[in-house]
């Protein structure tokens, strides 16, 4: 077990890792410039992690841990109906989720394919029990109908991830809209929610196509 100053010292790591990702790209940062803007030798470095790929994973692991009690948090409020809940959550995880594409955007094809695979994995398995439990509560309140709701959200968020990636299809921007307006329907269908349930998301997609295609 690390002593509360290890964990200080882990995060101060990880922190600086995520702004230079952030800042230069993959590619571009060296762990001497972690080294330098945490101000620690190679020694202390290598006792938390064994490479800058290790680093990159924890990173993106320590994102989707916040994005899940985020989730959480959202799916547990007994205020909100269920669709609301939904809407707030998949505002969310897509804001979030490309925050985190941008930051492994560059890397070398065999290491982004590695990361890209691992993060869809890792999201899967962290949000679909979540998420399964609005879906339920929305067919206790007749807004959705699924006899799968585990399954369909985990489709839902594999397929989601994997469709949209843009480097590895090398879809253009028009190409972009068009699946976007189609796996809305798809999702809707799914989940057997009224037509036009989630044709909010149609803005912010085109905003996020707009903003990486541009």
């Amino acid at each position: 077990m690390k002593s509360k100053k290890g964990e200080i010292r882990l995060h101060e790591i990880l922190d600086a890792g995520e702004q230079l990702f952030s800042q230069k790209g993959y590619d571009e940062t060296t762990i001497n410039d972690v080294l330098s803007r945490v101000d620690i030798g190679k020694g202390t470095f290598y006792h938390y992690f064994d490479s800058k790929l290790s680093l990159m994973t924890s990173i993106i692991e320590r994102m989707m841990g916040q994005l899940a009690q985020m989730v959480t948090d959202i799916a547990n409020d007994p205020s909100l109906a269920a669709h609301d809940k939904m809407t707030k959550v998949l505002l969310q995880l897509n804001q979030s989720g490309s925050e985190a594409h941008g930051m492994i955007e560059g890397q070398s094809a065999p290491q982004n394919a590695i990361l890209h695979q691992a993060g869809i994995v890792a999201s899967v398995h962290s949000m679909t029990p979540i998420l399964a439990k609005i879906i339920e509560q929305g067919i206790d309140e007749g807004v959705y109908h699924t006899p799968y709701p585990f399954e369909t959200i985990e489709f839902i968020l594999a397929s989601n991830q994997f469709y949209f990636d843009v480097s590895a299809f090398g879809w253009q921007k028009e190409e972009m809209y068009q699946k976007g307006k189609s796996f809305i329907r798809i999702m809707t269908l799914s989940l057997g929610a009224t037509a036009g349930s989630f044709d909010f998301l149609l803005s912010f997609f085109e905003a996020q196509v707009n903003k990486e295609m541009s």
